[in-house]
């Protein structure tokens, strides 16, 4: 793939996120379309001062409109036999990784709309949120039908037959539910992350020669980069559930498609070593005992940035050398 391409993709993406911005922000705050904060120290909360929620529609905008044009100069550029089944194959679970993040992406719209009117929704069990993104994710992976059974780790591959969808689901599922919590107090946390790791994504599918899968990771990460610039502290536009839930969904999709599972678990430690530190005592997880320790949010960002890029650098080496 020209590398001029893999720019058109990241940089197309990364500009209409952030020039539909301009826009976008300032319609929201005239809508009030904020969200109702909880008062710190006895201080109340102005609401014209609150910042526009529902930032995550700039991310989804331009990963499709980056998406789209480097997928139309792909095909005009690149000479490949579009009647080939691995073509035919990886077009078809394009599609449904862009259906199954714009699904969620959806969903935490309506979330979104419903908490700015005052009427938020009734919180789900987490067992029932489990099974539902289970079941979601699950019925994704069915549709794609891939033949592949082979859990794919670089050193080691294990054919699970029958049951390797289902263990696939359920690491995506881990995925998908870490992402949710993981950028909530720190403006900028979730973009950062999410993009670093899907340039990293990225690079590892073009290593394995997955171009098509690649344009879409490359897309997602230049809308990243683009919406950074409104959802960087102090944020002018948060993401909202909408945001939460693309994120979560597209990071989750490209690296099931990938079908690279190492990848898959290196991308879940990156949220769950923020968790991890809640089994202790004080119930507290990283990003928290980080904030008391007087870090700075942009270095709490390189922090977490930091360690996903030497994880997704770790999954580039490994598939690599095996």
């Amino acid at each position: 793939m020209p590398i001029w391409l893999q720019l058109t993709a990241a940089v197309s993406a990364g500009a209409a996120s952030a020039l539909m911005g301009a826009a976008f922000v300032p319609f929201m705050k005239k809508q009030r379309f904020c969200e109702e904060e909880t008062p710190q120290n006895g201080e109340e909360v102005v609401r014209s001062a609150l910042l526009p929620t529902m930032g995550g529609l700039l991310a989804v905008f331009g990963c499709l409109l980056g998406f789209v044009m480097a997928y139309v100069l792909y095909r005009t550029v690149v000479v490949i036999d579009y009647t080939a089944v691995s073509v035919q194959q990886n077009t078809k679970e394009l599609l449904l990784a862009i259906g199954y993040a714009l699904f969620w992406a959806l969903l935490g719209m309506y979330a979104d709309i419903c908490i700015i009117r005052r009427r938020p929704l009734k919180r789900q069990p987490m067992p029932l949120r489990i099974a539902f993104v289970y079941i979601v994710t699950l019925l994704f992976l069915m549709l794609c039908a891939t033949q592949q059974t082979v859990l794919d780790f670089g050193f080691f591959r294990y054919d699970a037959g029958i049951l390797s969808i289902p263990l696939t689901a359920a690491m995506g599922t881990l995925i998908f539910l870490l992402t949710q919590a993981h950028g909530e107090k720190t403006d900028g946390m979730s973009i950062s992350v999410s993009g670093v790791l899907l340039l990293g994504m990225a690079v590892l599918l073009m290593q394995e020669g997955n171009e098509l899968h690649a344009l879409l990771a490359l897309a997602a990460a230049g809308a990243c980069m683009g919406c950074f610039v409104w959802n960087l502290h102090p944020a002018r536009c948060r993401i909202g559930r909408t945001g939460m839930l693309w994120l979560g969904a597209v990071v989750t999709a490209i690296c099931l498609i990938s079908h690279l599972h190492m990848a898959v678990l290196l991308t879940a430690a990156v949220f769950l070593i923020d968790r991890i530190p809640c089994l202790g005592k004080n119930k507290k997880t990283l990003q928290e005992q980080l904030r008391q320790a007087d870090m700075k949010p942009w270095q709490n960002i390189a922090v977490f940035a930091g360690f996903a890029a030497f994880c997704m650098a770790i999954a580039v080496m490994l598939y690599a050398a095996f």
